[in-house]
């Protein structure tokens, strides 16, 4: 008799056991559950911060949309990729990206060739050595077709510029 409850009491012991581990484990599942979702409102609300004061600066030059966060769960979150500007610097817009200013009206880069109607192009304009340089005969005034790509000033029977090589106009 006092065998068998040793049994029983033995059984129960290990049943207790079991239980208090049981519910340790479940109680740390929770913990972490718990720890992960604050840690993912955390992030949540810093890239909702993030983007509200980078968004401050920017209304006044363009409306940016971004796509909604991404919900990962049981990965740590990536970072996000911001572009960065020089401290002190504000972000610039491209020229054709500025509002109610037309393209017209702002600052041109210079071509790099000149103008059909510079006189930089002009036969009389070459110095002399270089009159003979060509594939061609030296043009004339009276023979001279401008070339619409880069100035050049061609034979008018020429089909393509002799500097260029765009194709002229017949």
């Amino acid at each position: 008799m006092a065998a068998r409850r040793e049994v029983q009491r033995q059984a129960m012991m290990d049943s207790q056991r079991e239980m208090d581990i049981q519910r340790e484990v479940d109680m740390r599942r929770l913990q972490e559950a718990e720890m992960e979702q604050r840690t993912q409102r955390a992030v949540d609300e810093a890239m909702k911060k993030a983007a509200a004061e980078n968004a401050v600066p920017q209304q006044g030059a363009a409306v940016v949309v971004s796509p909604p966060p991404q919900q990962i769960y049981h990965t740590p979150s990536p970072m996000p990729m911001q572009m960065q500007s020089p401290p002190g610097q504000s972000y610039t817009l491209a020229p054709n990206m500025m509002p109610g200013i037309p393209p017209e009206q702002m600052a041109r880069v210079p071509s790099p060739h000149p103008p059909p109607y510079s006189s930089e192009y002009l036969p009389q304009d070459r110095p002399k050595s270089a009159q003979s340089v060509g594939s061609a005969a030296p043009a004339t005034e009276s023979n001279v077709r401008y070339c619409t790509e880069c100035g050049f000033g061609c034979q008018i029977g020429d089909k393509f510029c002799s500097r260029c090589g765009a194709k002229q106009a017949s």
